[in-house]
């Protein structure tokens, strides 16, 4: 527990992905699994980003009132010097909100990639979004500098700013009828990276499993909970897969029992009969399956365990295994069994119509 958050505590600087940060906090990162024993490679790797010139927005009329605001990534920019236009509220970005929003500024609740997609084809010339809560300090908050992604731009961009929440209600509550937006950008390109350690497996080698985390940060604060937490348990979990291949082992008997127990859930779904006498025999036997590979697994390197997250789960496990409940379990599986040997025949009946085809 210490060592992880001597770690949290060596990346809780701002890392905003694509920053000489960032790739600082990819070589502490290397610098850990390589004190830990293992080896490990840091992959550059491309990432859409922008540089923001100038980004304003202005109530025209009925009245006049700057707005402070932040320019929304990679969303386009306006012709220098702004346009203005009539502004309407179109809340959750519908058809039937904007159907008068042709050449007009419009304020949306989100621009997710339906939405971005009917504003586009609205004919909307400039867009507005907000952030946070309606009673944030402006001395306390941040407005988000948010960026569209690649696959939410695909149908076109518009020119677009983010304002803090109150604003955005202040703007709608005041009555204004025109503002002027200007927005000054230019898209470019950042190198991220991955930290990418790689356990070899013993009876599988050719085969992965992948745990991930993101270790970078937003663009404002150190990012210790989003998502350095996240980083460093990955980073604990690393070095006990490490230093116990009986629990990497343990995992590989364990993952192919839950990818069984997906599959009767699939099958479940498709066949609507949630209470099937076999499908329910299978689940509970996958079940047993699952603990008896954990409970062997986990028992067996109990000693060496030292995160509390796992020897948390091997106690829990011991007493799950050790108890009434999951004897009578076993009991109930067996009986189940039976019953399904006793079955002698199995008649099946096919519909078919004038032309001997299955209907």
């Amino acid at each position: 527990m210490g060592q992880t958050f001597e770690l949290l505590k060596k990346i809780a600087f701002n890392r905003f992905g694509g920053s000489e940060n960032e790739l600082k906090a990819a070589h502490i990162i290397r610098e850990e699994i390589e004190k830990a024993g293992g080896e490990c490679v840091i992959e550059p790797f491309f990432i859409p980003a922008f540089t923001m010139e100038k980004a304003t927005l202005k109530i025209t009329a009925p009245f006049e009132l700057d707005i402070e605001v932040e320019g929304v990534g990679r969303s386009g920019s306006t012709p220098e010097g702004g346009i203005e236009a009539e502004f309407i509220y179109a809340e959750t970005c519908d058809e039937i909100a904007l159907k008068d929003a042709k050449g007009k500024i419009v304020m949306v609740n989100h621009t997710g990639y339906e939405a971005f997609k009917r504003l586009v084809n609205s004919g909307a010339v400039g867009f507005i979004v907000f952030s946070g809560a309606f009673n944030d300090l402006p001395e306390r908050s941040d407005i988000d500098k948010r960026l569209l992604r690649p696959l939410t731009t695909e149908n076109g961009t518009i020119p677009g700013v983010c304002m803090r929440c109150a604003d955005a209600i202040k703007l709608v509550q005041s009555g204004a009828t025109h503002v002027k937006m200007e927005v000054l950008q230019e898209n470019i390109t950042n190198t991220s990276r991955n930290v990418t350690a790689i356990i070899k497996g013993s009876e599988y080698p050719d085969e992965e499993i992948l745990l991930t985390a993101h270790y970078d940060s937003t663009i404002y604060g150190c990012g210790a909970w989003d998502n350095g937490s996240g980083a460093v348990n990955i980073m604990e979990l690393y070095k006990h897969l490490l230093e116990n291949p009986e629990l990497s082992a343990t995992i590989s008997r364990l993952v192919p029992i839950l990818n069984d127990i997906r599959e009767l859930r699939r099958l479940e779904a498709d066949s609507g009969d949630a209470n099937s006498y076999l499908l329910s025999m299978s689940e509970i036997e996958l079940y047993i399956s699952s603990i008896d590979v954990l409970h062997e697994g986990l028992s067996n390197i109990r000693g060496n365990l030292k995160g509390r997250a796992f020897l948390t789960l091997s106690d829990r496990i011991r007493e799950l295994a050790e108890s009434d409940y999951y004897r009578e379990l076993n009991e109930k599986l067996g009986e189940m069994t039976e019953r399904v040997r006793e079955i002698k025949s199995v008649t099946m009946g096919v519909n078919l119509d004038s032309q001997l085809r299955p209907t």
